[in-house]
């Protein structure tokens, strides 16, 4: 075999076991035994192995070796945001060059997406999404642009494959319906309806993605994106109430049930049950019709309440502490009042942002800004990429989530509820929507609760989404009520 094409099948031998999953990040490639297994020399082992790293699949590190790439967030967002830009840029082209032979292309593609809907591999999902994509890119018969693209794509072609959540294949029917929305404006060759529906289409699949990362602990959110890789959780579809629900488990201890918000998903726990898994077990879980889970959404606060008592009996092995936010917070609430021996301990995490007649406790002039309202939940403090995420995970969460949901979370009165808890309960709240923690106080004891021995509030330097601003003290403070119990 010629050194320069020995290099070459080196290279692809390589990246294929990259790509398909049988290397995974942080694998240590030797080099030697490469060699060897190949029956090569070293030279051109060693070739494929620089060429590799230019591309970003391998990180070499002196005096240690040579490892597969681990993805950080903060790569995968850039890389996303590049390919937006170039796959919009080859659209217009694309529409431009368009034949009657490559709209046939474009088809066979999808049909073949179409034929893998009952297929679970991952992996041959991915592979024929891409060659749908980069037709579209190679369609607009531009060298330079084809291979910038193929040059990024591989942190994203990495992640997809090792970050896939479990429930992913409850969006192939949303990606599905947006592949045929893509194909009718090719069709139509309207350019403006392409780019719409294709940028709405990536920035849905980035959202996507980066959920899954942040699922799978990868990333401590509100921290540095940076940082090194941490433990990653269990993941698993389980039925909950009738419902496929996608369902993480981190870590050995007795139980603590992590709830998320309307619209929202589990994701945004994922910094916080990271740091509680050394000494919990830690479960979460997204509600059906809400993140990875796919079903129809949850009716009503009722109908939430009887998934948290499913979730405590059949996701934990004793009476767990359960901790919800914003949506999350009221159906655990409404469970702890129905069926208190069900659980060990309350946490509510911002749980009221529409909570009736708290202006009531205030006059005109000395009302808190927006008190448990959603007007203030970022303002310049807030991390750029934090409040990026939420924004996009709400914008794809709430039309899943529907109106009627939302309407009876609004209408939810939780004065008389939080005053008839017999559950040891902490108010975890964002003390930047108050003026001073006086004006706490003073709306707990309008609203009979100040003297309520099983209430302790707590608040926390940020807005609603205090465990991405603030995972650690989030954390800090969930530990402490907890180990208390």
């Amino acid at each position: 075999m010629e050194g320069r094409r020995a290099s070459d099948v080196a290279y692809q031998h390589l990246r294929d076991r990259i790509l398909d999953h049988r290397l995974r990040p942080g694998e240590r490639i030797d080099g030697q035994s490469l060699s060897d297994e190949m029956g090569i020399s070293r030279m051109p082992v060693k070739q494929a192995l620089d060429r590799l790293a230019a591309e970003g699949l391998l990180d070499v590190q002196p005096n240690r070796g040579t490892f597969v790439a681990t993805p950080s967030l903060r790569q995968v967002e850039e890389a996303f945001e590049v390919r937006i830009g170039l796959e919009l840029l080859a659209a217009a082209r694309t529409v431009r060059n368009l034949s009657t032979e490559r709209l046939a292309a474009f088809s066979a593609s999808l049909d073949e997406l179409d034929a893998l809907v009952a297929d679970a591999d991952p992996v041959r999902h991915m592979e024929v999404n891409e060659r749908f994509h980069t037709q579209l890119v190679d369609y607009a018969d531009n060298a330079t642009l084809s291979e910038l693209y193929r040059a990024l794509r591989t942190h994203i072609q990495i992640a997809q494959i090792h970050y896939s959540a479990p429930g992913w294949e409850s969006r192939r029917e949303q990606e599905r319906a947006e592949h045929r929305a893509i194909f009718a404006a090719l069709t139509d060759r309207d350019a403006d309806a392409l780019q719409r529906e294709l940028e709405a289409h990536l920035r849905r699949a980035e959202h996507s993605l980066i959920a899954d990362i942040r699922q799978a602990g990868d990333r401590v959110p509100g921290g540095d994106a940076a940082a090194a890789p941490v433990a990653v959780a269990r993941g698993e579809v389980v039925d909950l109430g009738g419902s496929p629900v996608a369902c993480w488990r981190q870590g050995t201890g007795p139980d603590l049930l992590l709830l998320h918000g309307y619209g929202c998903s589990s994701a945004d726990w994922a910094g916080v049950a990271q740091a509680l898994a050394a000494r919990w077990h830690v479960v979460r879980f997204d509600f059906p019709a809400h993140g990875a889970s796919g079903g129809r959404p949850p009716r009503d606060l009722a109908a939430l309440a009887s998934l948290v008592g499913d979730a405590c009996r059949e996701l934990c092995t004793a009476p767990p502490v359960v901790v919800g936010h914003s949506m999350g917070g009221m159906a655990a609430l409404e469970h702890a009042l129905d069926a208190p021996d069900t659980i060990a301990g309350l946490v509510l995490a911002d749980a009221f942002p529409h909570l009736p007649s708290v202006t009531e406790v205030f006059g005109e002039s000395e009302q808190p800004s927006d008190p448990f309202g959603y007007g203030s939940v970022f303002d310049h403090t807030t991390p750029a990429h934090i409040a990026a995420f939420v924004r996009a995970e709400m914008e794809a969460g709430v039309r899943r989530a529907g109106e009627r949901l939302f309407a009876s979370l609004v209408a939810y009165d939780a004065r008389e509820r939080l005053s008839s808890l017999a559950v040891p309960t902490q108010l975890l709240l964002g003390d930047r929507r108050w003026v001073h923690e006086r004006d706490v106080t003073r709306v707990l004891a309008r609203l009979g609760l100040a003297a309520a021995p099983q209430l302790t509030t707590v608040l926390l330097p940020s807005h609603h989404f205090l465990m991405l601003e603030q995972p650690v003290a989030t954390a800090e403070a969930i530990e402490r009520f907890a180990a208390s119990r």
